[in-house]
């Protein structure tokens, strides 16, 4: 809850990121990606942040259904470790 009332307003990459966990952490699987998305767009060489966004597509793709997202989780993996 700290968190996310600290990362209110903040669009921040950083801000993003940390938000994006906590959505994660309590289920809410769509917000998560949202906000990794986000985050990426504005810091695309973070690699901590291409590896957070492979894993909420991969819980996505596991838990709603989403076959889609195992080839993006799979591309934001390759991109964090390219980056690493």
């Amino acid at each position: 809850a700290r968190i996310r009332e600290k990362a209110e307003g903040d669009t921040s990459p950083e801000a993003l990121g940390a938000l994006a966990v906590t959505y994660l952490v309590s289920g809410d699987i769509g917000k998560a990606v949202n906000a990794l998305e986000s985050a990426t767009a504005q810091d695309p060489r973070n690699p901590h942040l291409q590896s957070d966004r492979a894993a909420a597509y991969l819980v996505r793709a596991g838990r709603l259904d989403e076959p889609a997202d195992i080839p993006k989780a799979l591309e934001a993996a390759e991109k964090s470790i390219e980056l690493e």
